[in-house]
């Protein structure tokens, strides 16, 4: 398990612990951030945490492995007002969107879906299916749960890969053990715990939470927040797209391991079922306007021919036209239908920028045209310098994005370019110690220890009361069988233990996986043993 990022994405060194993380109790709940309603999440029988997040107030995903069976659980809670109703309107929108999106090009076999009654009187709506590659079994079984009350879809999702035809029981357990709990009423210490275990940006939203008697399952929604934004950038090569984007929530950010590619897919908070996606990237062959970009697209993707015993990718277009942004940047549009009947995402709108050899691709989405005229605040505000260098925020988030795809010899040199063009003021403290500890365990879990080892020495050079850096050389050395240096290096990072920054705690190194490669020097061990526990 990976050290989550102190400042920014998903939870995710070379040394695997969650830094911020408490410890779990075998049993616990995955709550929303306001609402009622829980799942019991059962630890028992050799469950880990593998990662968690809140990508807005409406959705909580958490993520767990069991190594010994060869199991990833996936619980998610999913609250909309307008949507699942049943548990079976939960599978056929959730499969519906994973068939004819990620794996709209993949070969997906053993379609099956049932209803199964739970002890809890509730009923489980199952579906599941054998994805493949060209033909060729990519042996991962997936089998997704749904209960849904109140508007509130609780879902269980299992893989397993590899999988064998006559594994099918080791699913069982997990699903017959499901509990949706829709009238739990979240505790401080439900709020608390998963705040523990979030990235930063999202355990913010489980912090100072109101009571659950006034919560948005049965009120009006609360005000709107701040507004949002969306920017996409490219870590090495120059440009910058801006979008207001007030009522959306960033569910997802993408980025390409070759540096040419930035993607974000945020969800309208405000209207149901109303997405925005998008995308910065150098097309190949260049395209230097917004309508070649556009036309290049639309061509590419008309071009694509479906997988064998697939039917083509249904696409009615309805218009193509150009506009203004408020700032003068030339939008190409173009608006289509992709399904001949009614589903939430079944109108499309476009929106094409672009310059040189960048270009830009938006994508808004919803069950009808009109909805998505509410989104004009997100193309009116719509900024766009193609010749904006890339600076630390830009080169920062595309290596996190990297990191938390586990990308980790992609991510790490932009991890330490960042580093190398931060601000050098005392406010900036925080954020040069993040990028160069991201660096040094994004180099070591690529396996190139003697890059992470220098990264450690020249950040401890510069500031030597930093905890991690000497943490994560401890690692290295652990890596290496050294106990000697490895105790050292333990020493000067629990000595320094007060300076880490707010919200993190030092990893356990009983736990840790580089660490316990020198269990067996009972010397050594022996000195483990007595240092604190967080």
């Amino acid at each position: 398990m990976l050290r989550p990022i102190a400042a920014l994405l998903l939870s995710f060194s070379l040394c695997s612990v969650l830094r911020a993380q408490a410890p779990l109790p075998q049993t616990f709940r995955l709550v929303l951030p306001s609402g009622k309603g829980g799942i019991l999440v059962d630890r028992q029988g050799g469950w880990e945490l593998e990662t968690f997040s809140a990508p807005s107030d409406r959705r909580a995903i958490l993520q767990l492995n069991n190594k010994s069976q060869g199991l990833v659980v996936s619980y998610i809670l999913d609250y909309d007002p307008q949507f699942n109703a049943t548990g079976d309107m939960c599978r056929n929108d959730t499969l519906g969107a994973i068939l004819n999106g990620p794996l709209k090009q993949a070969r997906v076999t053993h379609k099956h879906g049932e209803s199964r009654p739970l002890k809890s009187g509730q009923t489980l709506e199952i579906g599941s299916y054998l994805i493949e590659d060209n033909g060729r079994p990519l042996n991962q079984q997936n089998v997704f749960g749904f209960v849904a009350q109140d508007h509130v879809c609780a879902e269980i999702h299992l893989s397993r890969t590899p999988f064998h035809a006559g594994e099918e029981a080791l699913f069982e357990p997990a699903l017959n053990s499901f509990t949706f709990e829709p009238d739990y009423i979240p505790t401080e210490a439900d709020y608390v715990r998963l705040s523990s275990i979030a990235p930063p940006d999202m355990a913010a939203r489980y912090r100072h939470q109101p009571s659950a008697t006034n919560d948005l399952h049965v009120g009006p929604l609360p005000a709107p927040g701040p507004t949002q934004s969306m920017t996409f950038a490219l870590a090495e090569h120059p440009g910058l797209l801006h979008m207001d984007a007030p009522g959306f929530e960033i569910a997802e950010l993408s980025a390409k391991p070759n540096g040419r590619e930035f993607g974000i897919r945020a969800r309208n908070t405000k209207v149901t079922h109303d997405e925005a996606l998008g995308f910065l990237f150098l097309p190949e062959p260049a395209q230097p306007s917004a309508v070649a970009c556009r036309d290049w697209m639309l061509q590419s993707e008309a071009a694509e021919k479906p997988e064998p015993g697939q039917n083509p990718p249904y696409r009615h277009v309805l218009g193509q036209y150009t506009t203004k942004s408020r700032s003068g940047v030339e939008i190409a549009v173009a608006e289509y239908e992709q399904s001949p009947t009614p589903s939430p995402f079944r109108f499309v709108r476009r929106f094409f920028v672009a310059h040189a050899d960048l270009c830009a691709d938006v994508e808004l989405s919803g069950p009808e045209l009109v909805s998505l005229d509410a989104d004009h605040e997100l193309i009116d505000s719509l900024t766009f310098d193609p010749t904006r260098q890339p600076d630390y925020d830009a080169k920062f988030r595309y290596a996190s994005v990297l990191y938390a795809h586990n990308v980790f010899a992609a991510a790490a040199p932009l991890f330490e370019q960042a580093l190398a063009i931060a601000p050098t003021g005392p406010d900036y403290l925080s954020w040069r110690r993040v990028a160069a500890d991201q660096s040094s365990m994004a180099y070591g879990m690529s396996g190139d220890l003697k890059h992470s080892r220098e990264v450690n020495l020249a950040a401890i050079a510069r500031d030597p009361d930093y905890p991690l850096y000497y943490y994560n050389l401890a690692c290295a050395d652990a890596e290496e069988g050294k106990a000697d240096p490895a105790r050292t290096h333990l020493e000067q990072a629990f000595a320094r233990k007060a300076n880490i920054i707010p919200g993190e705690t030092l990893p356990d190194p009983r736990k840790d996986d580089s660490i316990l490669k020198l269990k067996k020097n009972k010397a050594f061990w022996a000195f483990v043993e007595t240092l604190p526990a967080n």
